[in-house]
């Protein structure tokens, strides 16, 4: 069994990617149906059914209506600028041959749903089929379909788009082949490391599995590049869904059955490369022909129109390219902000900061329940264990009153950083002076960044980021929350108790370090500074605290 990497991937790497995935997991979650739509969509879907099964033409008396599509193979996505999601339906009629004329039996469905006086009010004829529009949530498109008398496999035929013959297609059949290859696992040589690794490692925060499986996923992702890609591209071009679906689904078999893979992103970022070895150029009548076959039955071709528009083959690879780098980028990128900015831009700017948002709202309520961790080598985290410690609330404005009856000297300050199971890194402790130096990386998906922490006898903790070049990352714009002149981080409200003397700078002022430098990584991204908090110079909301007032323009 082959492998794809060749070098063993870092802890560091393993986390990053992990949780890149995760992200990736999240947004296709954006992308589906709300409970609500669902709900709607399969109770019209069974009403439509019972309708055009009660229908008194003979021509329909032996009518099945089931779902095809994306619908049925677990991969919609929401179209960009709209909420409705696309339904296909079949109507299957038992008991008629190809003699039957395509326009006649999709003529007779049209017929029997204007029956309904409903349905007859959001009707739309289509090429080869009829829509009913629900709008703001979904469409029904119902496709006649008859049986194949050729075809071993269950297979039907349908009307081509002029309506004049028959042309062989198998839904059912394609789909249970796609919920076979859905099924196959890939061997995740990774997982079975980490799994085998100490029991007291935790997870990043926050992480969960996902729920459709890798090929669903890919190909969620997949459409919804294409269609961020021809957004306004006013030529039909785009590569149409059941292309991409058919090219990743066996690239995806082929992958998972022959390779050994380091993780999840690895899985979708082969199976993406290798989608284009699918594309057959058979002869066909003397002449070289493009072909993605439907392997379920005879005769389909899904590319069928690139043979006629040669545009659609080019744009076909084109994208395809794009979408492999883009993915490729994804999986080497470091730092929060370079990854959710490069998401922005190939899977949609507003989809990607609802994402972000939540994730960010799931962090601030672990911070406020408490529940939130610094885990050592991963960062902030929520799963606890030995080698993690709370990070203590910071939310400003708490007035709490300051005492140091317990004040902790700079050796014990110092002895207590070194002796940390959480963290790492190295100091001098001078004459009433204790200087630590460390690196932090928040999360596994951030750069890791070089600090410098400083405390002086009597004084506050002094927090400089020394590299990399924070207003570098900033590209220009004023740095939020930090003293000026020179840099430093504003990690509490002085004045009010969150710190002081007898608080150990292991358990405060270093994991909200941490804190900041994840708020920071966001707020490059979005221009929005999401960690709370009053920083220095903004209106104190109580006039008569004047030692708080004092203690900011000292700071400041």
């Amino acid at each position: 069994m082959n492998q794809i990497f060749t070098h063993p991937l870092t802890d560091t790497a393993i986390q990053r990617r992990a949780q890149v995935f995760t992200i990736l997991e999240d947004i296709c979650q954006e992308l589906e149906w709300t409970q609500t739509q669902f709900e709607k969509a399969r109770t019209s879907y069974e009403a439509v059914a019972d309708w055009l099964a009660g229908s008194s033409d003979p021509m329909l008396a032996s009518l099945h209506v089931y779902l095809h599509g994306s619908g049925a193979l677990g991969t919609s996505i929401k179209p960009i600028g709209r909420d409705e999601f696309d339904v296909d339906l079949i109507s299957f009629i038992l008991g008629l041959g190809p003699e039957i004329a395509p326009a006649r039996l999709k003529a007779a469905i049209g017929k029997r749903l204007r029956e309904h006086a409903y349905y007859a009010s959001i009707l739309e004829e289509k090429k080869r089929c009829w829509r009913l529009n629900y709008a703001g949530d979904f469409h029904l498109d119902i496709s006649p379909t008859i049986a194949n008398p050729n075809c071993m496999n269950g297979g039907e035929l349908v009307p081509d788009r002029k309506l004049r013959d028959w042309h062989a297609t198998n839904p059912r059949g394609y789909r249970a082949l796609f919920d076979e290859r859905a099924a196959l696992i890939p061997r995740m040589t990774q997982s079975i490391i980490v799994a085998q690794r100490d029991a007291a490692t935790t997870e990043p925060f926050p992480v969960r599995q996902s729920v459709k499986g890798i090929l669903r996923r890919t190909v969620q992702l997949l459409k919804r590049h294409r269609d961020l890609e021809f957004l306004h591209v006013q030529e039909e071009i785009a590569p149409i869904s059941i292309i991409i679906t058919t090219l990743a689904m066996r690239s995806y078999e082929m992958c998972v059955t022959r390779r050994v893979f380091a993780d999840e992103l690895e899985v979708l970022i082969d199976t993406i490369r290798l989608m284009p070895v699918f594309i057959e150029r058979p002869l066909v009548n003397g002449r070289q022909i493009y072909a993605v076959w439907n392997e379920t039955t005879e005769g389909e071709n899904f590319a069928e129109r690139w043979n006629e528009e040669p545009a659609r083959v080019e744009a076909f690879y084109k994208w395809h390219g794009k979408a492999l780098a883009d993915f490729e980028s994804l999986r080497d990128l470091v730092g929060l902000d370079a990854i959710v900015g490069s998401m922005k831009d190939s899977l949609g700017d507003k989809l990607v900061a609802r994402t972000m948002n939540r994730r960010m709202d799931a962090l601030n309520e672990g911070r406020k329940t408490g529940a939130l961790m610094l885990g050592a080598g991963v960062g902030l985290t929520t799963p606890k264990s030995a080698a993690s410690t709370p990070v203590p609330k910071n939310e400003l404005g708490a007035m709490a009153g300051s005492t140091t009856r317990n004040r902790l000297s700079l050796p014990q300050q110092y002895l207590f950083l070194q002796r940390s199971k959480t963290i790492s890194g190295e100091g001098v402790l001078g004459p009433g002076r204790l200087e630590w130096r460390f690196q932090a990386q928040p999360t596994s998906l951030s750069r890791s960044y070089q600090v410098t922490l400083v405390l002086e006898r009597d004084g506050t903790p002094d927090v400089r980021v020394v590299e990399p070049d924070l207003r570098l990352l900033a590209g220009g714009r004023d740095l939020p929350h930090i003293y000026h002149n020179p840099d430093r981080l504003c990690l509490y409200l002085p004045g009010t108790g969150q710190w002081d003397a007898s608080k150990r700078l292991d358990l405060t002022i270093i994991p909200w370090t941490y804190l900041w430098l994840i708020y920071f990584e966001e707020w490059i991204v979005s221009d929005d500074w999401k960690g709370g908090g009053k920083h220095p110079g903004e209106d104190d909301p109580d006039e008569g605290n004047r030692a708080l007032r004092r203690s900011l323009r000292r700071m400041h």
